[in-house]
């Protein structure tokens, strides 16, 4: 028990004692020590603070010892990793240098056989079995009179290929005359 626990434990007895030389305390100490009662009540709170001090000091001594424990326990988890680490180590250490090639040359062919069946498919998405993802997103340019007019040669021209395109891939026609 260190000075401080001590000092700590005779507190309480030191007030009590200070107290019992004051007026009020006078008095409590005459009733204590007058009455049969009040020496029993005594006794107990004595026995009580006994006791208290004791358990207290049993608890405080448990925690030390828990604490320590603890703190074995980590050490000895770091030991054990410690050691993982060094056989870990040693694991790699000996491996062949070479066995990552002889990996990749296991799997090489499954790697390259599943490349080859992803680019080799298609999504039909456009119209009756052809045209795919352009004709999806792609639609007629519909132009007026006017707007052909104020166009040059490149940009009509333009519009004339993709018109054509989509009526041989997507299956556009030409829109209906009104009447």
């Amino acid at each position: 028990m260190s000075t401080f626990e001590l000092l700590a434990y005779l507190a309480p007895l030191i007030a009590l004692a200070v107290f019992a030389f004051t007026p009020p305390g006078r008095v409590v100490v005459a009733l204590v020590t007058g009455t049969r009662l009040g020496r029993w009540l005594a006794v107990a709170a004595a026995l009580a603070y006994a006791a208290f001090v004791a358990w207290s000091a049993t608890y405080r001594a448990g925690r030390r010892a828990g604490s320590a424990g603890a703190l074995r326990d980590v050490e000895q988890a770091n030991a054990a990793a410690a050691e993982r680490h060094v056989r870990i180590e040693a694991k790699v250490a000996k491996a062949r240098p070479d066995a990552l090639r002889d990996e990749l040359k296991r799997w090489a062919p499954v790697i390259l056989v599943a490349l080859i069946l992803g680019g080799c498919a298609t999504v039909p998405t456009g119209g009756p079995g052809r045209g795919g993802a352009w004709c999806d997103i792609e639609r007629p340019i519909r132009l007026s009179p006017e707007r052909v007019d104020a166009m040059s040669d490149a940009e009509v021209k333009a519009a004339i290929v993709h018109n054509r395109h989509g009526a041989a891939e997507c299956g556009w026609k030409p829109p209906e005359k009104k009447s």
